[in-house]
């Protein structure tokens, strides 16, 4: 693995600063910014750019983790990182790629505190081998916190992800929206048509749907959601999203015989190492959803598979599922 020559941070913030990477763990004394540009390193200090606190914890535990990056110390990254599928070697991929002599990160306050952070970084690559990057500049986000359902665990090292796609995810992109739903049901298998989707999956999404779309909305997003759902309204939802006129499942754990409704139910949550890597709208007018599957890696960035799912606009804001189809990547 090809080393950086030198780690730059550029501030943004009033309290929320960091010094160069040599500062090791947060806390001790801060040392001046430094910007480093491929060949010549200047670390020129002004007022208004003198660190006057420590930088919060969890952005320290960032630097420090691409400082190992910056070594290549595969080792002590696998230390840093926070999976929920153990994979050996899950990162040895970074070995592959080679780095031009620029590398800078920097964070805002606002996005900071001592168990959370969001860090943009810069990497300038020269050959990204086997990882998803592109030779030159490569803008990503790696996010520090506390792992999830790790309630007073330290905090770990997330994802480190392409700033365009941590912005598409963040975004309230109506067809992604509906993809990413669809998928918390557990939908997670390839279909070329409505019929070959597993029943109580789709049972469970109309349902949902449903008691979205005829509930009372206080504003664009928000709504209290209809617990009680007519066979009228299932089957309206099952064709506005599907193409399915009729969905009759009086035999559903959520049917209601005496009252002779389909309940909202709850259910636990779970975790999924999925992201929206790309949305787009075709020529003919549908929309292509692209999901990531990062199962493999702890970082979130090189896919093991990827499903896209091709959806047609209903024309009043909402989409008609087509298909869905996968590549798998590795095994």
């Amino acid at each position: 693995m090809t080393l950086f020559p030198k780690v730059g941070i550029l501030v943004f913030g009033v309290l929320m600063v960091f010094c160069a990477c040599s500062q090791g763990l947060p806390g001790n004394p801060p040392q001046a910014p430094e910007t480093v540009s491929q060949g010549n390193a200047s670390s020129e200090q002004t007022p208004e750019s003198r660190p006057a606190d420590p930088a919060p914890a969890a952005v320290g535990f960032g630097m420090r983790f691409l400082e190992a990056l910056q070594r290549g110390d595969i080792a002590e990254m696998e230390t840093m990182v926070w999976s929920w599928e153990e994979t050996p070697d899950a990162l040895s991929y970074w070995e592959t790629v080679t780095f031009r002599d620029t590398f800078t990160a920097s964070f805002a306050g606002e996005q900071t505190s001592e168990d959370y952070a969001v860090i943009q970084v810069s990497l300038s690559i020269e050959d990204p081998g086997e990882s998803p990057l592109v030779s030159g500049e490569n803008q990503l986000v790696l996010t520090v916190g506390c792992p999830p359902f790790g309630i007073g665990e330290d905090v770990r090292v997330l994802s480190l992800i392409p700033q365009a796609e941590y912005d598409l995810n963040r975004s309230e992109d109506p067809a992604a929206f509906q993809e990413w739903t669809f998928r918390s049901w557990g939908s997670v298998e390839p279909f070329d048509t409505a019929a070959q989707i597993d029943r109580n999956i789709l049972l469970n999404y109309v349902v949902t749907a449903a008691s979205r779309d005829f509930s009372t909305h206080t504003d664009g997003w928000s709504y209290e959601p209809l617990e009680e759902l007519t066979q009228a309204q299932i089957d309206q939802t099952a064709d506005r999203y599907f193409g399915i006129e009729r969905l009759v499942r009086t035999d559903a754990a959520c049917y209601d015989r005496e009252k002779q409704v389909y309940r909202l139910f709850g259910r636990d949550g779970g975790y999924s190492s999925d992201r929206v890597v790309s949305n787009l709208e075709l020529p003919d007018g549908n929309r292509e959803v692209v999901i990531g599957q990062f199962g493999s890696d702890p970082l979130e960035l090189l896919p093991h598979a990827k499903t896209r799912y091709l959806l047609a606009p209903n024309g009043d804001g909402s989409y008609r599922f087509l298909s869905a189809t996968q590549e798998v990547f590795q095994p």
